[in-house]
């Protein structure tokens, strides 16, 4: 049997059969990205470093969101889990429009690639990052609309475009620290 197959159904199995369980999954599966978000936004309030890191790591995350996934998916679909298998335990609604949107993961593509960028600025931010990443491409599967390797392509293009759009702000860092010194003195 498939190695894909056989985790999701491992981690899909435990679906449906305790309502805390299942709460959690749709939790993190569904409504941790919007703790992410949210998080994101005070960090861009709180000040001008700040705001550089959640500019680009927001800035990862749409390249890897918005083009790099799109493109793969033209020339991959894949269907959803519960789709292609039987008994599947479906946890949350899904669009049909989304129905071959399966590979890679657009949580997990989207979301590594913020973390990557975070790690680069903040080591225990992006620590938490990776985390909820993790814990959120899991209960994807388990909620049945991910097979592991959706998640796991997911990841790891997600994790490759963070690693350029860091290296992109190395290249820049003089550049963009000098616009952030000069805009600090017209606020003051």
């Amino acid at each position: 049997m498939n190695y894909d197959i056989e985790i999701f159904e491992a981690i899909n199995g435990l679906a449906e059969k305790s309502e805390i369980l299942d709460f959690v999954g749709v939790f993190l599966a569904e409504y941790l990205a919007y703790i992410l978000f949210f998080i994101l936004a005070i960090y861009f309030i709180i000040g001008l470093k700040k705001r550089v890191m959640v500019v680009f790591a927001v800035l990862a995350g749409f390249i890897a969101r918005i083009i790099v996934k799109p493109l793969i998916v033209l020339l991959l679909a894949r269907e959803r889990p519960y789709e292609s298998l039987e008994n599947v335990s479906l946890l949350l609604p899904v669009s049909i429009n989304d129905s071959l949107e399966s590979f890679p993961s657009g949580h997990a593509i989207f979301f590594f690639a913020i973390s990557t960028v975070i790690y680069n600025f903040d080591k225990k931010l992006g620590i938490i990052f990776f985390t909820a990443s993790i814990l959120m491409g899991i209960a994807r599967i388990f909620v049945g609309v991910h097979f592991p390797s959706d998640i796991l392509a997911g990841a790891i293009l997600g994790i490759l475009i963070g690693i350029f759009i860091n290296s992109v702000y190395k290249k820049r860092e003089d550049k963009i620290e000098e616009i952030l010194a000069k805009a600090a003195e017209k606020i003051k």
